[in-house]
């Protein structure tokens, strides 16, 4: 199976976001991370880890903006690569999120290390993960 199979849409923030909007973000679309910048300029990335570790420590969510939690550089898989390479990427870069990009290197979406856990169980199962 080929990562582009299990790409999710991407959702962006500003940079200048506060954590408490990518929380809100993040809650309301039901994902995991969301990119940081504009589709054509990515800047980072924002993880449900990030926000937890930082709430852990900060005093105002509120005020502190995402550009200060974000990890850069963005890693990224090419969506025809398979979901084992995907996996491999991520485990050595103790990471769980990839951009996804089309053959022109535009990020096209995310995936995670969930996506392809459940993927997994479902292909164990003899079911796709859209079924």
């Amino acid at each position: 199976m080929k990562v582009k199979d299990l790409t999710r849409a991407a959702h962006y923030l500003s940079p200048d976001a506060s954590v408490s909007e990518a929380a809100e973000l993040m809650l309301g679309k039901k994902v995991s991370a969301a990119l940081v910048g504009k589709k054509e300029e990515v800047q980072g990335i924002v993880t449900e880890r990030d926000l937890l570790r930082f709430v852990a420590k900060c005093v105002d969510v509120s005020r502190t903006k995402v550009k200060i939690v974000m990890h850069c550089p963005v890693i990224s898989i090419d969506g025809e690569q398979g979901v084992m390479d995907a996996g491999k990427l991520m485990e050595k870069h103790d990471i769980r999120h990839l951009a996804v990009t089309d053959k022109a290197g535009q990020i096209m979406g995310l995936i995670s290390a969930k996506m392809i856990s459940r993927n997994q169980v479902r292909v164990w199962q003899g079911r796709t993960l859209f079924d």
